[in-house]
């Protein structure tokens, strides 16, 4: 699924940008400035590994289950949220391709026309 851009949602981002190398896995206190730095440096690591997986689905058309594997905890979340949205968006777009809905003709279904008579009748077909 080649693609030259792609839609990328605030929930994506979100879930981005959770910080769970601080309160949620290590209590204020219980961790050194140099735990805690390392636990950030591994969360911004695997944010990292989501966006890559992330635009290698969307831009080189990589394997899903080959990128699964590659990708663990939070950075497998993420991509596993972003896949369906992405897979919709690039549907939505092939299908944009085919055209729109056919032209409807003119001259029968508009409600209100200039009938044989030469008058307009605003709420019925022409007559």
């Amino acid at each position: 699924m080649k693609a030259e851009s792609i839609v990328f949602y605030k929930t994506f981002y979100e879930a981005l940008k959770a910080d769970v190398s601080d309160e949620d896995f290590m209590p204020p206190g219980a961790a050194t400035e140099a735990q805690r730095l390392e636990a950030q440096q591994a969360a911004d690591a695997a944010r990292w590994r989501a966006l890559e997986a992330i635009f290698e689905y969307s831009f080189n058309d990589a394997d899903p289950a080959a990128l699964l594997k590659s990708l663990d905890g939070v950075s497998r979340a993420v991509f596993r949220i972003a896949r369906p949205l992405i897979d919709a968006n690039y549907a939505r777009r092939e299908g944009g391709k085919k055209g729109g809905r056919p032209r409807k003709n003119r001259g029968e279904d508009i409600p209100g026309a200039i009938g044989t008579d030469g008058k307009f009748h605003p709420f019925s077909s022409v007559k």
